[in-house]
């Protein structure tokens, strides 16, 4: 498995898997926030470009159901492949005895 760390990795998730035969999986980090402010015509082909490349990715992790929902939005990311793996961990999960 290659991890990419965010979707602005994409551009070389084809050549990723087609060399190691590895899946991909990426972390959505907010990077809608970045392209969003990208001045037109960079905008549209940015989000093109990732909804194209987003092909070669098995599995897209959020760490919120808010982000996960907003980048299937934004980049149209296919929903069945985009999970959510919160952070953390209880304090009470740490408790002793």
């Amino acid at each position: 498995m290659v991890h990419l760390p965010n979707l602005l990795f994409l551009g070389v998730a084809g050549p990723l898997r087609r060399r190691l035969g590895a899946p991909l999986v990426c972390t959505l980090s907010g990077e809608d926030g970045f392209v969003e402010g990208l001045p037109q015509p960079y905008r549209d082909r940015a989000l093109d470009l990732i909804a194209k490349a987003a092909g070669h990715v098995k599995a897209f992790v959020a760490t919120s159901r808010w982000q996960a929902d907003r980048c299937i939005e934004v980049f149209r990311l296919p929903a069945d492949r985009v999970h959510t793996i919160w952070t953390g961990i209880h304090a009470r999960d740490l408790a002793g005895g």
